[in-house]
C-alpha cells in the first residue's frame, strides 16, 4: 500500500516537473534581452524557479476575464473560490437531506406492520 502511495506520488511530482518544463519552454530556445532565438538554459532555469516562486504565493496569481467590454484582470482564488464554495454548500446540504430522508424512511419501515412490510417488499 505504501509502495502504491508513494509511486502515485512519484507520478503526480513527473508531472507537475513535465507541465513546469513544457511551460517555460520558450524560454530555453528565446533570448529576451535581443529578442533572437539561441539556446539559453540559464534564462529557462530562472524562469521554472520565477514560476515556482509565483505559484508559491496563491494570492497573486490572476487571470484575465474578456468581455465586450475589455478586458480585466481578476485575482484567481477569490473569484474561484466563491462559486465552488457555494457548489459544495449546496452539494453536501442535499447529501444531509437526503441522509436524513432515508434514516426516517427507514425508521418509518422498521415500526411498520408485518402486512405493510409485505407490501413494500412485493412493491405495492
Amino acid at each position: 500500500m505504501l509502495r502504491k502511495i508513494s509511486h502515485i506520488l512519484f507520478q503526480l511530482l513527473a508531472i507537475f516537473i513535465a507541465i513546469l518544463c513544457l511551460i517555460n519552454a520558450p524560454f530555453l530556445f528565446i533570448n529576451m534581452k535581443e529578442n533572437s532565438i539561441s539556446f539559453e538554459p540559464f534564462q529557462f532555469i530562472n524562469h521554472v524557479g520565477g514560476t515556482l516562486k509565483e505559484l508559491s504565493l496563491l494570492q497573486s496569481l490572476s487571470f484575465e476575464q474578456i468581455s465586450l467590454s475589455g478586458t480585466r484582470t481578476l485575482p484567481l482564488f477569490p473569484t474561484v473560490f466563491e462559486p465552488y464554495t457555494y457548489s459544495f454548500a449546496i452539494l453536501f446540504a442535499a447529501f444531509f437531506l437526503a441522509l436524513f430522508i432515508a434514516t426516517v424512511i427507514l425508521y418509518v419501515y422498521f415500526l411498520s406492520s408485518k402486512q405493510l412490510k409485505d407490501k413494500i417488499e412485493v412493491g405495492f
